[in-house]
């Protein structure tokens, strides 16, 4: 990188290192302390993508600026992957709901076996199919990989990075 941006971007960078090793090790259920972490990562990140069009203006050579504007909109495509796996989940309040669904349903399955004083098979059968298979999603809901493919799929640059990967 040009001299005049080089100090500037390392030091933004290994802050911005900082910043994401401390979200990261924070739980996602602690919005309040997790979100202004995020925020600043943001800023950093505007930053960076201002001082990698400055360095592009002062030193337009593929192999130093472009490089380096390439590299970082790979970082800018791994965070906003990374952010959309993390924020793609199923809400506590549904779970919770299909499990006490699923316990009325055989406390009202087992009552009216015990009133009519035998088991109807089918409805039995059903209620064992229906808890196998939700134990089956769930195990591989949870225990999902992204393919190769995952880190090419991203939701564009923010807006603060319109117009200028033109250069990049």
């Amino acid at each position: 990188l040009p001299p005049t941006v080089k100090k500037e971007t390392l030091d933004l960078l290994r802050k911005y290192v900082d910043v994401r090793v401390q979200a990261s090790q924070i739980t996602l259920a602690d919005k309040v302390s997790r979100e202004p972490l995020l925020r600043e990562a943001s800023q950093i990140r505007t930053k960076l993508w201002s001082l990698a069009i400055q360095s592009a203006k002062d030193d337009d050579r593929v192999t130093t600026s472009g490089l380096y504007i390439q590299a970082l909109g790979g970082l800018i495509d791994s965070y906003t992957a990374r952010d959309e796996v993390l924020n793609r989940h199923i809400p506590e309040i549904v779970i919770i709901s299909l499990l006490l669904t699923f316990i009325l349903a055989g406390g009202v399955l087992g009552y009216t076996s015990g009133a009519a004083g035998h088991r109807p098979t089918t409805p039995v059968f059903l209620f064992v199919a229906i808890s196998f298979c939700g134990h089956s999603s769930h195990y591989s809901f949870h225990n999902h990989r992204p393919g190769p493919t995952a880190s090419r799929i991203h939701s564009g640059y923010p807006k603060e990075y319109a117009g200028a990967t033109a250069r990049g």
